[in-house]
């Protein structure tokens, strides 16, 4: 996909222009030939020599200069360990989330996984979750579990059914989404009519 690719080399040589930024690697379905319409653009980004949990945490401010930032969240689960920022930037594309992983040698475990819980908010946190489950279950991966554990944290009516899950979570995000938001949400809307 032209478009992926695209975005993909813009948004490299953005952050790699950043002055801690080493380098800025793509990973992900990109690099294993895998790319479809529910991908994300995965980049690694290396800031040897700088403590990389911090920038992490500079990482969304950063962006908002040179992009419209849709939402943010962090991976706290990852944390200290691994340092990750999920980013929407594409209002056009709901799917197109951009995953960055910061690194550094030696890591740097200065950021725990409390500090990054406590940046979140549940809304940002159950889009991007309802973007993966959506992308997930459209193809055919098996992703019931994930499903069950988002819809669990939004008293939401009692179902079984993960596509019944799945419009709950959708009516649940465009109800408590913010103007600006609402649209990208209901990009989502012709994927639902096609889950059984």
């Amino acid at each position: 996909m032209e478009i992926y690719k695209t975005r993909l080399d813009e948004l490299s040589a953005c952050l790699a222009g950043m002055p801690e930024v080493q380098s800025a690697t793509p990973y992900g379905s990109y690099v294993t030939g895998q790319v479809d319409e529910f991908s994300d653009i995965d980049l690694a980004i290396d800031v040897s020599g700088f403590d990389n949990g911090q920038f992490l945490l500079t990482l969304p401010m950063r962006l908002a200069e040179h992009y419209p930032i849709l939402f943010t969240d962090f991976a706290p689960s990852l944390a200290p360990e691994k340092y990750v920022l999920t980013a929407a930037i594409y209002p056009d594309k709901p799917f197109l989330l951009l995953d960055i992983s910061v690194t550094a040698t030696p890591h740097c475990s200065t950021v725990t996984k409390e500090m990054l819980s406590g940046k979140n908010n549940l809304f940002a946190h159950t889009l991007k979750l309802f973007s993966a489950n959506m992308k997930h279950y459209l193809r055919g991966q098996d992703c019931g579990s994930d499903i069950r554990k988002m819809y669990g944290r939004l008293a939401l009516p009692d179902t079984d059914s993960l596509p019944e899950m799945l419009r709950h979570t959708h009516r649940w995000l465009l109800r408590n989404a913010s103007a600006d938001l609402r649209e990208n949400i209901d990009r989502f809307t012709p994927y639902l009519t096609k889950i059984q």
